[in-house]
């Protein structure tokens, strides 16, 4: 992940060009000068939506640091041991079971069908981005869930 800064880096042009997009976070950021726009990894965005379904964000945030110790890439960084999540071809090999065993409750069949969904190339994430809204909504929707 990384921010959205509109004083300076290679993003901060969005923010300043003439684009429809610049005009919206311009408006954004008077509204909310505090806000940061996150830019995040497709599957990590979809897997965290799917896993917040009627969950408090310190509900979230525990099955995610679950799932990813369990199941996600060991790193060192800065001198300490963290877990990244895993991608969707590492959850699609597993069951819904060791999903649930997450404490993700009914979330696993959704996240275990839209690991699967993006890890076979039936949906592709960087698709929606192409499409209006409507149409990406009822592209993604296609997904379990």
């Amino acid at each position: 992940m990384e921010l959205l800064k509109t004083a300076s880096g290679p993003r901060s042009q969005a923010v300043s060009s003439g684009t429809p997009l610049a005009a919206f976070l311009r408006n954004a950021v008077v509204f909310a000068p505090g806000m940061r726009i996150l830019s995040q990894d497709p599957w990590e965005c979809l897997a965290g939506f799917i896993l917040s379904s009627t969950k408090q964000v310190v509900h979230i945030k525990q099955i995610w640091a679950i799932v990813s110790k369990r199941h996600g890439e060991s790193i060192e960084w800065e001198g300490g041991k963290f877990h990244r999540f895993p991608p969707p071809q590492v959850l699609a090999s597993l069951d819904e079971k060791q999903l649930r065993d997450c404490r993700m409750g009914f979330r696993a069949a959704y996240l275990l069908g839209a690991a699967r969904a993006v890890a076979s190339g039936r949906i592709l994430l960087d698709v929606p981005r192409h499409l209006s809204t409507r149409e990406a909504r009822a592209y993604l929707t296609r997904l379990p869930g």
